[in-house]
């Protein structure tokens, strides 16, 4: 009898398939399109179907990071730095941190955001970074909003594996910085009203999404600095009330830098054409008003060497070579002084940054991007991209040492670069 249900031969299931797949189908349309499948977030998934969805998840992540490859200097404290930063910008909303819990609004998410600072440890480094990249679909965990820029992701990393072992209090000065004590004699920015808004870019603002998202900014971000007008205050947790930095991590010296340049680097983050998710989600919530005046309060401190520069010492070797480079070039490969275009005397200073007394480490880290590709600029074209492309490790930390070694130029010659940027009769 059972041989008569069952057909003898593989083509004759063929038919009794194509029935059943249609009648599924028809089935799951009619769920569907009657409403009854409840998706709001205050159902919790079944616990067994929660089991399987984190098993194929952690399946998954582990299939697509397995040929990845950390950095030698994954450990190195200015990649923690880093990290720590925009993990208290952006993560921490959701993921909590040493010492305190998970907010309310995190928690009624499903399925919820885990606490890291129990969970991390179940990932390794490459699976981190794999969910940091890309995100986890069906969830409200994001991919980085750009995907040219890894290295900011490996430093994420090497935070977040830090945090099962943080303190309350170490974490505050890691992650906030000069901000952690509580200056409250920094100016306030006021947001200004009705802000004209720009488009910026991210690394899925090209696909179609009809009037549903809105990429333009100033927009609003998950700590609201821009519209409270604590903007200095959020800056300073990287580059501290005097611009210079922290003496660890690549924070660039911002004081060092004119009101002009400055300007034109945050807009140029907030809009996506320069580069980097760290600086995107701080420059993107500030108003054009707010940008001119964070580029006048911090192009206004007292000239001086990043606190970084100026709490390590450089090889005096390395500062000797990377001099040659700077004001000479290598001229066997055709590649000139860098000092052609930095010098204040012989460039258009609204161009091109003040190198003097600059973090080393961000120098370094702005040419090997330039020389991947992943900088992007802040104008139509810069020639860094293809000068860098043709530096090699050792001439890339030599003329960073010697810009670092270097005093910031003093009184006298920003006075003559003021003359420089003012716009000539008649022009």
């Amino acid at each position: 009898m059972l041989r008569d249900l069952f057909p003898r031969r593989l083509l004759q299931w063929l038919g009794p398939l194509i029935a059943a797949g249609f009648t599924a189908l028809v089935v799951a349309t009619i769920v569907v399109l009657s409403g009854v499948p409840n998706l709001a977030a205050t159902t919790p998934h079944p616990q067994l179907w929660a089991k399987f969805l984190h098993f194929v998840f952690s399946r998954s992540v582990s299939f697509h990071s397995s040929d990845l490859t950390p950095p030698a200097d994954l450990n190195s404290p200015n990649r923690v730095a880093l990290g720590a930063a925009h993990y208290a910008n952006v993560c921490a909303n959701c993921h909590g941190a040493p010492g305190t819990g998970q907010n309310p609004i995190a928690l009624a998410m499903t399925p919820r955001p885990p606490y890291l600072p129990a969970q991390i440890k179940d990932l390794n480094d490459k699976e981190i970074f794999w969910v940091l990249k890309h995100g986890v679909k069906y969830s409200a965990m994001p991919g980085w909003p750009t995907q040219l820029r890894d290295d900011e992701i490996w430093s994420m990393v090497a935070f977040v594996k830090t945090l099962p072992d943080l303190k309350y209090d170490i974490y505050r000065r890691v992650a906030l910085g000069e901000s952690a004590s509580g200056n409250t004699n920094l100016p306030r920015i006021d947001f200004g009203s009705d802000p004209v808004l720009r488009p910026y870019v991210s690394h899925n603002s090209t696909i179609p999404q009809g009037d549903i998202n809105h990429y333009v900014f100033p927009a609003t971000g998950p700590d609201q600095f821009g519209q409270t007008g604590a903007v200095i205050e959020t800056c300073s947790r990287c580059h501290g009330s005097a611009g210079t930095g922290r003496a660890v991590g690549a924070f660039p010296n911002l004081a060092i830098l004119s009101q002009q340049y400055i300007a034109s680097a945050l807009t140029s983050f907030a809009s996506g054409k320069r580069h980097s998710a760290y600086m995107q989600t701080v420059a993107d919530q500030l108003s054009p008003q707010q940008i001119q005046q964070v580029a006048a309060y911090y192009s206004s401190q007292p000239k001086a060497k990043s606190l970084a520069a100026a709490t390590f010492q450089v090889p005096a070797a390395d500062v000797a070579y990377g001099q040659q480079i700077a004001l000479q070039g290598l001229r066997d490969r055709k590649i000139g002084a860098c000092s052609g275009c930095h010098a204040l005397a012989d460039a258009d200073v609204r161009a091109y940054p003040r190198l003097n007394g600059q973090n080393e480490d961000y120098l370094i880290n702005q040419l090997k991007l330039f020389r991947a590709g992943g900088r992007g600029n802040s104008g139509k074209y810069n020639p860094m991209v293809g000068v860098a492309k043709n530096l090699t490790d050792r001439e890339i930390g030599a003329v960073s040492a010697y810009y670092a070694a270097q005093t910031p130029y003093g009184a006298s010659v920003l006075k003559a670069e003021a003359k420089l940027v003012q716009p000539q009769r008649g022009s």
